[in-house]
């Protein structure tokens, strides 16, 4: 039996439901984006998920008030040197042109632009 995936998210809110219907059978680790989400969802913070619609990249737009807003492209492949440069987004995870970065070096990025700097990341 065929299993069906489900749609391409494009901006829409963050869930936790959302992100339990991304997970797959239980057998799978947890990926980085999830884990982020999760982290920031727990401390109470909006955010929305565009999913990219020829590759697996996630990008998650984290919202403040005063329509702040800190974007992390999660993806598995080097970006386009040229949107890299050009910034596409505020931090990526993963492979990139010029650095290796992680979700937990996300995380603390997005902590320090909304002046959460006494958080502890776990």
């Amino acid at each position: 039996m065929k299993s069906v995936k489900p749609r391409k998210i494009t901006d829409e809110p963050l869930t936790e439901e959302i992100i339990k219907t991304r997970r797959g059978p239980g057998i799978y680790p947890e990926c980085a984006w999830m884990k982020f989400s999760r982290a920031l969802l727990s401390r109470g913070y909006s955010l929305s998920l565009y999913e990219a619609r020829q590759t697996v990249s996630k990008y998650i737009t984290v919202h403040g008030i005063n329509d702040d807003f800190y974007t992390v492209r999660f993806s598995d492949h080097r970006p386009n040197i040229k949107r890299e440069l050009n910034r596409d987004c505020d931090f990526f995870v993963g492979v990139t042109n010029f650095s290796v970065t992680n979700w937990k070096q996300a995380l603390s990025a997005v902590l320090k632009h909304f002046g959460a700097y006494d958080e502890t990341i776990e």
